[in-house]
């Protein structure tokens, strides 16, 4: 017996020795992909100064940034004039100075410049300066002697090079400015699913680490924006309601006030958007995700323009993905752009400024972020947990509803999959999972985000409908040796403890409350430990990104 024990013993070691070696190949794979995206960014970018070299050997194609930040220039006089007595502005911002000499020259440029970087003085100015720049809105082909500007904050570089050939204009200057807004802190909080318990967290912030300041909340849809007001209004906060239906001269009217700091918060829909250039909000809420990395960074953009801190909090809930996710599925790429989102808010780990610099093909070092991201500020630690088995039931009961004709809503997955709803929709042998349900609800959008799951839809004619099915990936687990891992707060600290953006740069401000999201993997962990096949050596397949619990 004394021999057996021994053996047991060394096999176990064996085991764990190779579970973490398992982990450290994953580790070192997650960073292989990442200096392989970094290293194909960098190329393209040496590949497009070569092309832009290329395109013109004399001085005057000199696409540099510096050839053009100067101010010796035949109009240099006349932009310095305009500059201070029209705009009453003393010098200028990153790359405005560049754009407008290029633009004074008859040249075409492209500015890509984060929101509130500045862009609008780009074009306004050269419009006083120059008699041509004012046919800026004819097309390219029917002027070609005039010179255009196409500005945005939110183009990558291939949606960029498809708007330079459908203007015509692919021989031309392209300057881009980094997506980092360093004054800009972001948060992901978790959506209470009570609506009472979500606006009396809106309020307290407004109230406490608001108090006295300007903010927007972007909600999904317009009747959202006006209950939200009113729920506010009840609660004596100063909110005005803002959306495409209102009538033009309501929508001036809250604008106005809102401008005048006569009530405190604008509650819009995106239609709260061009042209808003309020430099001194504090903070942007969104009641709800937006549909795409791209409309985050401009709402939450529009925030803290006067280069002090401000504060951009998203309220992430599973209800979204699909009342989002049924708005989108027209579009051409609405899903898998909302997925991005999703992912985005599903992260627990990495830098958000990175993750967004990675979406607009930037290469960013999380090390600059000085703590302004929620993830940047956790005092926690993450590894990765085994949920294979979870998604092993999830497959279980949607095969088993799929012979029964029958079509499950993600609600109804869950309450399936909880023990609950209809008896005929649960599944003999598929046991509760000892979660929250806020969990669970985590799980499913990572197993959806991995494509393990997908999306379907009923389309009536009043609305549509998602549903959730089986999804392209989910064969590989007739692969006995295929695992799902999931990153997931450690279950030896406090799970789910999250700094605030107050703790983390209070200034001298009075250190707010510490936040708790439910859930613990520990005992769910255990079980799945316990069922692993010690006896064989798995292959561990990661699909786990870096969305996590």
């Amino acid at each position: 017996m004394a021999a057996i024990s021994a053996l047991t013993e060394e096999l176990e070691s064996v085991t764990n020795e190779l579970h973490a070696v398992d982990i450290q190949i994953q580790e070192l794979l997650e960073k292989q992909q990442e200096l392989i995206q970094k290293k194909n960014i960098l190329t393209n970018q040496i590949k497009q100064h070569f092309e832009d070299s290329d395109a013109g050997e004399s001085s005057e194609w000199d696409s540099s940034p510096a050839t053009w930040k100067k101010e010796d220039f035949p109009w240099s006089g006349k932009v310095k004039e305009v500059l201070q007595n029209v705009f009453k502005l003393q010098r200028f911002r990153l790359l405005q100075l560049e754009t407008i000499n290029v633009t004074m020259s008859g040249k075409d440029v492209f500015l890509v410049m984060p929101t509130g970087g500045g862009k609008s003085l780009c074009y306004q100015l050269p419009a006083l300066c120059s008699d041509d720049y004012k046919a800026l809105g004819i097309l390219k082909r029917q002027f070609p002697n005039t010179a255009l500007m196409g500005l945005t904050a939110t183009a990558t570089s291939h949606v960029l090079k498809d708007a330079q050939k459908i203007l015509c204009v692919e021989k031309c200057f392209t300057f881009t400015a980094s997506f980092n807004r360093p004054n800009l802190y972001y948060e992901i909080r978790q959506k209470p699913s009570n609506t009472e318990d979500f606006i009396e967290d809106i309020v307290k912030l407004i109230n406490g680490r608001y108090k006295g300041q300007s903010g927007i909340i972007y909600c999904f849809s317009q009747k959202d924006s006006e209950q939200v007001t009113v729920s506010l209004q009840k609660l004596g906060i100063q909110a005005g309601a803002y959306h495409a239906n209102m009538e033009p001269e309501d929508k001036t009217k809250v604008h106005r006030r809102w401008s005048a700091n006569e009530i405190q918060v604008v509650v819009a829909t995106v239609a709260f958007g061009m042209g808003i250039d309020k430099p001194d909000v504090r903070f942007v809420i969104h009641h709800s995700m937006s549909k795409s990395i791209e409309n985050y960074y401009q709402e939450s953009g529009r925030a803290g323009r006067d280069d002090m801190r401000a504060d951009c909090i998203l309220y992430y809930g599973f209800g979204d993905i699909f009342r989002i996710s049924s708005m989108v599925v027209m579009e051409n790429v609405g899903q898998q752009k909302l997925y991005e989102m999703v992912s985005y808010c599903q992260n627990i780990s990495k830098c958000r400024r990175v993750l967004i610099a990675q979406h607009f093909d930037e290469v960013w070092n999380s090390e600059a972020c000085n703590r302004m991201c929620d993830n940047c500020c956790k005092d926690i630690s993450c590894e990765r947990k085994n949920v294979t088995a979870y998604c092993r039931d999830l497959i279980k009961i949607l095969k088993q509803a799929e012979d029964l004709n029958e079509k499950l809503t993600p609600l109804k997955l869950i309450d399936s999959w909880m023990g609950k709803g209809a008896a005929k929709l649960r599944v003999a042998g598929v046991a509760p999972p000892k979660l929250p349900r806020e969990d669970l609800e985590k799980i499913i959008a990572h197993f959806l985000l991995q494509q393990y799951l997908k999306e379907d839809y009923s389309f009536t004619a009043y609305a549509t409908i998602s549903y959730l099915k089986i999804g392209p990936k989910a064969n590989l687990l007739n692969n006995e040796a295929h695992v799902i891992t999931m990153q997931v707060v450690k279950p030896t600290q406090s799970c789910f403890k999250i700094e605030s953006s107050e703790t983390c740069h209070s200034e001298g401000a009075d250190k707010r409350r510490e936040e708790k999201n439910s859930g613990n993997f520990q005992k769910s962990a255990n079980t799945l430990q316990r069922s692993k096949n010690t006896g064989t050596k798995k292959r561990k397949i990661d699909d786990a990104g870096d969305e996590s619990l």
